[in-house]
């Protein structure tokens, strides 16, 4: 007479629910036989067991018990041929009840599901459950619903559904409950319950499962970015969380809803408060706090961290503005060429921006401190994974250097410094002294470099770069100029120029797709003295012309390269552009794979001269 039976069965169907918190495993009979399920634990449901048409008993007993040592039953229970049907105990073990619901899937429409609320939450009053949307008003689900009782089924879109419970009658949930997914064309089963903690939770009971759903909850993280300011103890009524210093989170702590004050402590106790920081925590709603500012000026921003329609092939981005002296920026997103796509505008001190969707993966951002739509500072971030948030905080430590905090999953930060560029400095001003080179700094890069010298390689932010030029030892600047590097690139700042108009220039050394059987050598004109001209391949040991390197380049000037085999090159420069060159120049053997500079360069007695730039050394040729 008994026996399981699929979903698809028109046979007469019952299940069973246990949510009797204090009670052991239960076993269950029909009419004394069976059992026809056993072993059903707290917060489980059985499968759909096939019983006869009627009038039954149903006996629910400890597992292992039999039908005679039942812990309640439920008799007279009327059967009808192709229903199926719930059965739930309930309550206190002490006190513990049992009903029966039918599961009637006539009439539900496509793309809609048949939704009944089950009140078994013993010491929980009457209450009300409302659907709650993503955006408007609550609607209601059951009403005045009391322990034991059942709502009448209501059809409801398929899909996820956020229910929330009101327990004190003011038409406003007091918690809400996330069920992912409603399946179309079910009857679906919502009890609300509590476990042997007396935490409330819904047991949903699907066609195919059952599952505890626990209410959403309110949870707070604070983040310290005050750079001056001590490390703290973040506290919120009664519950301190974990000390942090500068830069680092607290994890997630769960807390009551609704209004509260974050206490800013130094340890742990609200008389060494610094800042008493209000909030309203919503309902399931998660949030984060962070401390920006010189402790005499601290301050906090509170923002929600909300993932809702996120895709799991995206991650959303916030950005904290929390660098005090950084002042209103431009964001953008830096590609690998260079470009630039605006990301934020006007940006200030102390906002958080409107979170966007970007996909996965590594970005470099860049800063724009001065509103001329070219970034001044870049940040390589670490890898951005899909479907979570990222937080993004402009910051500035102790020392006023700028950084990115970037802020993931919980507690975990990782500082992110200006990207930087590789420079090397080299002085071609012919009556200059030896000289200093200040590079972002108020110390030296570089100092005492004499002419036709070249520097080593010195690691400096990406960006707007200062650039002062100094003779060596006197603190007031020859020069003193901005110019522009991008990051992970490599660049070669020339002193050039005479001195009463001594200047700089930054020329990128881009080896990029350089074969191993050939040289590359870009030009550059750095002869004051010297009109425009070009520059030839010369052959025959200087007597024909061979390949045109240069078309009429002047001063200053750096023309695109030309990769060339590797070898021996004499090469001619034609000063007038009429086919006779003025200068020849037997240029350093160059070995395959090699990148090098040649700079049309000046003596201080007027006589010009090729200097070639190696990677470590340099190499004048004078003139034949």
């Amino acid at each position: 007479m008994l026996a399981s039976c699929g979903d698809d069965s028109p046979e007469t169907a019952l299940r069973v629910v246990h949510l009797s918190a204090d009670a052991p495993r239960i076993d269950v009979f029909v009419d004394g036989e069976g059992p026809i399920v056993s072993g059903v634990a707290f917060a489980e449901g059985s499968d759909a067991i096939h019983v006869a048409p009627g009038d039954r008993d149903v006996q629910i007993a400890a597992a292992g018990d039999g039908a005679d040592e039942a812990v309640v039953t439920l008799s007279g229970v009327s059967i009808a041929d192709g229903r199926r049907y719930t059965a739930v105990a309930f309550g206190a073990l002490a006190r513990v009840q049992a009903s029966v619901v039918e599961d009637d899937a006539s009439g539900i429409a496509s793309g809609e599901t048949r939704v009944r609320v089950i009140h078994a939450a013993e010491g929980v009053g009457t209450v009300d459950l409302y659907v709650v949307p993503g955006t408007g008003a609550p609607e209601p689900l059951a009403e005045n619903l009391r322990y034991g009782g059942a709502s009448d089924p209501v059809d409801l879109e398929a899909g996820a559904l956020v229910v929330g419970i009101d327990l004190d009658d003011d038409a406003t949930p007091d918690r809400l409950f996330a069920i992912d997914a409603l399946p179309e064309r079910a009857v679906v089963n919502v009890f609300t319950a509590v476990d042997d903690e007396g935490t409330p939770f819904l047991l949903v009971q699907g066609p195919d499962d059952t599952e505890r759903v626990d209410a959403l909850r309110q949870r707070l993280r604070v983040v310290h970015l005050g750079p001056d300011a001590p490390s703290i103890t973040p506290l919120v009524g009664d519950a301190a969380l974990d000390p942090i210093a500068f830069g680092a989170s607290t994890d997630y702590v769960d807390l009551a809803g609704g209004e509260a004050a974050l206490e800013l402590t130094t340890d742990g106790t609200s008389a060494t408060s610094v800042l008493s920081v209000p909030l309203r925590l919503e309902q399931g709603r998660t949030y984060t706090a962070v401390a920006i500012g010189a402790l005499a000026s601290l301050d906090a921003v509170v923002f929600e961290d909300d993932t809702a329609g996120l895709s799991p092939i995206d991650v959303r981005v916030r950005a904290i503005h929390a660098a005090p002296t950084l002042g209103t920026v431009d964001v953008y997103a830096v590609a690998a060429d260079g470009q630039t796509e605006s990301l934020l505008s006007d940006v200030e001190f102390g906002d958080a921006a409107e979170p966007f969707d970007l996909p996965y993966g590594a970005y470099t951002l860049g800063i724009d401190r001065d509103d001329d739509a070219t970034p001044d500072l870049y940040f390589s971030l670490p890898e951005l994974e899909g479907g979570a948030l990222a937080n993004l905080y402009f910051a500035q430590d102790a020392e006023g250097d700028a950084l990115v905090l970037a802020q993931l999953e919980g507690a975990t930060t990782t500082r992110v410094d200006p990207s930087q560029s590789d420079v090397r400095v080299l002085h071609l001003s012919r009556d200059a002294p030896n000289v200093d080179v200040y590079a972002g700094s108020a110390v030296a890069a570089v100092t005492d470099l004499a002419f036709k010298a070249q520097s080593s390689v010195i690691s400096v932010p990406s960006g707007a770069l200062s650039i002062a030029v100094a003779a060596t030892g006197s603190p007031t600047p020859l020069l003193d100029t901005d110019v522009r590097v991008m990051p992970g690139r490599a660049y070669t700042v020339v002193v050039y120029d005479d001195l009463a108009s001594i200047d700089v220039v930054a020329l990128e050394d881009d080896a990029a797709g350089l074969s191993s059987s050939n040289i590359r050598v870009p030009i550059t004109h750095v002869a004051p003295g010297v009109t425009r001209g070009d520059v030839y391949e010369l052959l025959g040991g200087g007597t024909t012309f061979g390949t045109q390197l240069v078309d009429d380049f002047g001063f200053g000037e750096t023309e695109a390269p030309v990769d060339l085999p590797a070898g021996t090159y004499t090469i001619g420069f034609d000063a007038e552009a009429d086919g006779d060159v003025q200068a020849i120049f037997d240029l350093p053997l160059l070995t395959p794979g090699t990148y090098a500079r040649a700079y049309v360069f000046q003596e201080a007695s007027g006589s010009v001269g090729v200097l070639v730039q190696l990677r470590s050394s340099v190499v004048v040729v004078p003139a034949r």
